[in-house]
Parts: structure tokens; C-alpha cells; sequence
């Protein structure tokens, strides 16, 4: 049985979708934060990724 947390998060998109987002420029770093939030990644780990990003975009 799923808990109402993993009922929200299946509604969610995948990490791999909210990180071309970003690189496409359709979400912006507030929305990245705020997704990824939701799929329950604290905020030091949100850094971590979003470093990561910033770095692929940036080559």
C-alpha cells in the first residue's frame, strides 16, 4: 500500500526530467529547488545537484 508521500511523488517529474528542464531553460532554479524538494532531497543535496548542473551547462 502506498503512503500518501509516494502517491504525490509518483505524480511528480522524474529527476532525469527536472534536470532537462533546466538545461533547456523551460524551469528555472526556484523550480528546480521546489521539485526537488518535493521528491524529498534536502536542501545540502540540492546544492550538490544543482552544482552539477552548473557545471554541464557551463562545460
Amino acid at each position: 500500500v502506498k503512503n500518501e508521500l509516494d502517491a504525490v511523488r509518483d505524480r511528480l517529474p522524474t529527476k532525469a526530467e527536472i534536470d532537462k528542464w533546466v538545461k533547456l531553460g523551460i524551469l528555472d532554479v526556484d523550480d528546480y529547488v521546489g521539485y526537488m524538494g518535493q521528491h524529498g532531497y534536502s536542501d545540502e543535496v540540492i546544492g550538490f545537484y544543482l552544482q552539477e548542473l552548473a557545471t554541464e551547462l557551463t562545460g
